[in-house]
């Protein structure tokens, strides 16, 4: 269950400060929601080219009040730019990206880091 998983609390995240988070392929929320529900300070951005998805995690988001934690971005991986040298976390679970623009975007998230920063990375093999 969706909700369950994002109000669980044996995380091993337990960082807590202004963090700035980057979740691409995001879908109905799952992930900013969980994220957003971490910290008070923690901003999470979550990108999706699903106007479908994006709108049910708006709703998720709002029912739990945390809309002001979670800015929801529709666009396709192919066209979003991901600033450099800005987020402290990269997000990245189960987006199924072309092999051309998974090197692209996995390019992007390393320059996108800033220091000490770290990716969080889910992904299926082609196997």
């Amino acid at each position: 269950d969706d909700e369950e998983n994002a109000t669980d609390n044996d995380s091993p995240v337990n960082i807590c400060g202004e963090v700035r988070i980057l979740s691409l392929g995001e879908g109905e929320g799952r992930n900013a929601v969980f994220l957003a529900s971490r910290c008070d300070t923690w901003k999470v951005t979550a990108v999706d080219s699903s106007k479908m998805g994006l709108g049910k995690a708006k709703k998720w988001a709002s029912s739990l009040g945390l809309s002001s934690r979670i800015k929801l971005v529709a666009a396709d991986l192919e066209d979003y730019r991901i600033e450099e040298g800005y987020w402290d976390i990269i997000v990245s679970i189960f987006c199924p990206l072309t092999a051309p623009l998974r090197r692209r975007v996995h390019k992007a998230v390393t320059r996108g880091l800033r220091p000490g920063g770290f990716v969080v990375l889910e992904a299926l093999t082609e196997q």
